[in-house]
């Protein structure tokens, strides 16, 4: 995240919107959320954004995994 914005983690980048957590469903598919990810983040949208940090989580997943086959 501090790579790509201002924030530290996805939790203070919540925060820091002013968005309701208990509709993230909506917020997270909305205009308003879009627009505040291309404002606040080097990504041109909210689904590019996504899009990367799952890459980047199941490159850490893969990573862990063959970690832990090395060990055995």
């Amino acid at each position: 995240m501090s790579r790509h914005s201002c924030f530290d983690s996805f939790e203070d980048m919540i925060r820091a919107s002013g968005f309701n957590l208990s509709y993230s469903y909506y917020i997270l598919s909305s205009n308003d959320w879009d627009k505040f990810v291309v404002a606040n983040t080097d990504y041109p949208s909210w689904a590019e954004m996504y899009e990367e940090a799952l890459e980047l989580y199941a490159d850490r997943l893969c990573l862990k995994v063959d970690q832990d086959l090395d060990r055995e």
